[in-house]
């Protein structure tokens, strides 16, 4: 059974959504800090907060994987074990 012309809902035209504008800007902007993570004091501006970047590690020593510590949309993070330091390894 078919509705006829004048009683079938009309939706609206439905643009971007707040969410998926803020998404899209959110995925233009880098996500990795191009200086090589050391072991000297993080930075702890509040701009670093605000936008956290994933720092690159160019450490090389002997992993151990301790603890599955989560995963998300970019990737999952394990705790390890590098040389006798911890650290969160997001891969």
């Amino acid at each position: 059974m078919s509705l006829s012309e004048g009683d079938q809902q009309q939706l609206p035209e439905l643009g971007l959504s707040r969410w998926e504008r803020r998404s899209i800007r959110a995925k233009q902007l880098p996500f990795l800090e191009e200086r090589p993570m050391t072991d000297t004091v993080a930075d702890c501006a509040w701009k670093d907060f605000r936008r956290p970047l994933l720092g690159r590690f160019t450490h090389q020593g002997n992993f151990r994987f301790l603890k599955f510590l989560g995963f998300g949309v970019d990737g999952v993070v394990w705790k390890v074990r590098i040389d006798h330091q911890t650290y969160a390894l997001k891969v």
